[in-house]
This record gives structure tokens, C-alpha cells and sequence, in this order.
């Protein structure tokens, strides 16, 4: 009876021991850590409305940050949003409901160089996200000491390390930013066509706030486009071919196409009066036009970048 007694009391000591231990956590796929590799892009997938925070090292300090897909957080119509605090170490990225491509950061600080790509999710999409990402230094090799004539020797024999990607030049920058695709901000528009005008009928009308696109499929004609005043007189506005859309330089109420005899009418359902501003002297997000310093001149301005 004893013996039982005893037995009993043993293992319930031992199943008590086991349940006080406490179980280790599995790492949260959401808080992710990476060693800086300058030779490598670190990928991260983010959701539309959600913040991610990437953390440098303690020994960095940020100086520079430039963004693919632009980033601006206090306009309305970007779909990134990307902060930084000069000085600190810290970066928020968000994309914006209307994000859809991938973006990539180039983050300069005085110690190295990173290249993030920021990959939107698809909704409904099981991977979890990545709130919080910290880039960890890289280990520091210890010093040689006491080495030999021959092992110097080895070590110079080595061949030498491969150069780092370049920084894209702000022309580079520049020529990327002129050729990206156009926000569509209005596609309330009507037509009518006159007789035999089947052929200069565009398949698609809309405008970003500055601009008018009109697609025509095929090789079909590319009429003449003008702007109707409000006397009903019309005025030859200019216009140009980008990839298969021709591009009118201006949004109007009403715009006429003629070829001949063909016309088309196009009446503009949401006009606004007041327009998108042409910030910079230009009308291409994140490029500005400026004046070199000591010229007057109007045949002295230069393209940029806009920080």
C-alpha cells in the first residue's frame, strides 16, 4: 500500500514538472530579420493598407532614399506611401488600396547601400506579410594576426571582390519617371460619330488631370484633334503618339476629331475646371523643371529630380 502510494505520488511530481515548463514560441513569419548582403535585394511582401517598418543597424544612419513607383505620403493620388526621418534608422512603407505593382527602394545610409522590392499581395492571399523588417550588419571578421609570409602571400593572390551594382544616375531616374504609365483619374466620357466616321472612333478616352488619351486599335488613321471653345469654335490642339495612345495636351470639356470628312465628337462627363497642377514645370510625378543658377535665360533649364 505503501509502495502505491508512493508511486502515485512520483508521477504526479513529474506530470506537474512537465506542465509549469513553459513552451518556446514559434518565430512570427510577420517580424522578420535578414543579414545585409550588398550584393543582394531583399524581397518584401506587403498588404494594401498595412504599415511595414524596416529598422536599420545601430550603426547606420539614413541619408538618402529614392523609390521606384514614387512614395509621396501627402498626395491623395499615390498609391505608396514611403517616410523616412533624416538622421534616424527607421523607414514606414504602405501601400495604397490602388497599389498593384511591385516597388523598390534604394535606401542610402553612411554606412551602406540597401535595395528593397516591396511585392503587394494579391487579396485573399494566405502568405502573411511582413510588418516589421530589421536588417542586421553583417558580422566583422576577426583580425589576422601572426600570419605568415606565405599566408599573405595567398591572401593577396585572391582575386578581388566584384563591384557593387551602381546607384541609377537622376537622368536614369529621370528617363524611368517620363516613361511610366499615366494615372488614370477620369473615364466618364461620351461620343458621337458622324456619318462614315467608324474609322477614327478611339476604343478607349481618359485623362490623368492634364493629359487626354484616346487608343485607336490597328493600323487605323490618327485624326486631327481639337478643343471646342465655348462659342463653338474650334482650336487645333496638340497631340502625340505614346505606344498605341495618342496623347492630347490638354483635358477639355469637349474635344472634336476630324480626318477628312470623318468627325467624332467627345464630350468630357466629369471635367474639371481646376485641373491637376503641373508641379515642378512639369507634368510628370516626381520630376521637376529648374533654373541653373546664374542664367536667366529660359534656354538654361534642366530637368531633375524631385526629392
Amino acid at each position: 500500500m505503501k509502495r502505491t502510494a508512493l508511486t502515485m505520488l512520483v508521477a504526479c511530481a513529474v506530470s506537474s514538472n512537465l506542465f509549469a515548463q513553459p513552451h518556446a514560441k514559434p518565430p512570427d513569419p510577420r517580424l522578420r530579420d535578414v543579414v545585409y548582403d550588398p550584393l543582394a535585394v531583399v524581397t518584401v511582401p506587403v498588404k494594401r493598407g498595412m504599415v511595414t517598418l524596416v529598422v536599420f543597424d545601430t550603426d547606420e544612419v539614413i541619408t538618402e532614399v529614392a523609390v521606384g513607383k514614387g512614395g509621396d505620403c501627402s498626395k491623395a493620388e499615390a498609391v505608396w506611401c514611403v517616410a523616412a526621418q533624416p538622421g534616424g534608422r527607421t523607414l514606414f512603407v504602405k501601400a495604397k488600396s490602388g497599389a498593384d505593382a511591385p516597388n523598390n527602394l534604394a535606401v542610402v545610409t553612411d554606412r551602406r547601400t540597401h535595395a528593397l522590392r516591396f511585392v503587394v499581395l494579391p487579396d485573399g492571399d494566405r502568405q502573411q506579410p511582413v510588418y516589421r523588417l530589421t536588417v542586421k550588419a553583417p558580422a566583422q571578421p576577426k583580425p589576422a594576426s601572426g600570419l605568415s609570409a606565405k599566408d599573405l602571400a595567398a591572401l593577396a593572390a585572391l582575386p578581388p571582390l566584384p563591384s557593387l551594382p551602381s546607384q541609377p544616375t537622376p537622368q536614369q531616374v529621370v528617363a524611368e519617371r517620363l516613361q511610366a504609365k499615366p494615372n488614370v483619374m477620369n473615364t466618364q466620357y461620351s461620343l458621337a460619330e458622324g456619318d462614315g466616321s467608324q474609322d477614327i472612333v478611339p476604343t478607349l478616352v481618359y485623362d490623368d488631370g492634364r493629359f487626354t488619351y484616346l487608343r485607336f486599335p490597328g493600323n487605323r488613321e490618327v485624326p486631327a484633334v481639337f478643343h471646342v471653345l465655348g462659342d463653338g469654335s474650334e482650336t487645333l490642339v496638340n497631340a502625340r503618339m505614346e505606344d498605341d495612345q495618342l496623347v492630347v495636351d490638354r483635358v477639355s470639356r469637349r474635344l472634336m476629331l476630324r480626318a477628312g470628312s470623318a468627325v467624332v465628337g467627345i464630350w468630357n462627363e466629369a471635367f474639371d475646371l481646376e485641373g491637376s497642377p503641373a508641379e515642378g514645370a512639369t507634368t510628370v510625378p516626381g520630376v521637376q523643371r529648374m533654373l541653373k543658377a546664374g542664367h536667366g535665360s529660359l534656354d538654361n533649364l534642366s530637368t531633375g529630380v524631385k526629392p
